[in-house]
């Protein structure tokens, strides 16, 4: 028997309301051989990107903060055809995702405006041991784009079902 060849991929990233940042680049850095897969800006005004370098997930945090990021996987060769399906409940590191594919024309997007949420937010701890969750910046698309104000447009405009209530 011959092995079974990967013609195409779809990736379905609606209701996904995100998750953890640094997996989205990592899962980003697959598909995306070289380049910018997001940027960070802080209300300082400082920015960070990561980046894949040859399927190597990098981040470089200001003029000369460079770290490596560890990844499970090289990136794909070669490049299956990709569909990602979004709607309005895709959010946050998803969109991260989304947007890294639709700037380095990795996939093809498909369905609705995602949710449009790209707040850095984090945790600090005060002197008296309470914490306090703020949003201290934003994020950036490869291309410099924000989500912050309806979401990311996809490439073929699909009405979402509704979700199915069992």
């Amino acid at each position: 028997q011959h092995p079974a060849t990967l013609r195409g991929l779809v990736l379905d990233l609606r209701n996904n309301p995100g998750g953890y940042l640094d997996a989205a680049v990592e899962l980003a850095g697959l598909f995306i051989g070289d380049g910018v897969i997001v940027s960070q800006e802080t209300r300082s005004g400082r920015v960070s990107w990561s980046f894949s370098d040859g399927g190597r997930v990098l981040t470089v945090d200001g003029p000369d903060g460079r770290r490596s990021s560890p990844v499970r996987f090289g990136a794909f060769d070669p490049q299956p055809p990709i569909v990602v399906l979004v709607n309005r409940g895709t959010a946050s590191a998803a969109e991260v995702f989304v947007a890294a594919m639709q700037d380095h024309a990795k996939a093809v997007v498909m369905g609705e405006h995602t949710f449009g949420k790209n707040a850095i937010t984090g945790d600090y701890t005060l002197s008296d041991g309470s914490s306090l969750h703020l949003t201290n910046g934003q994020w950036l698309s490869p291309r410099g784009r924000t989500v912050r104000d309806g979401g990311l447009a996809p490439d073929i405009i699909a009405p979402c079902p509704p979700a199915d209530p069992t």
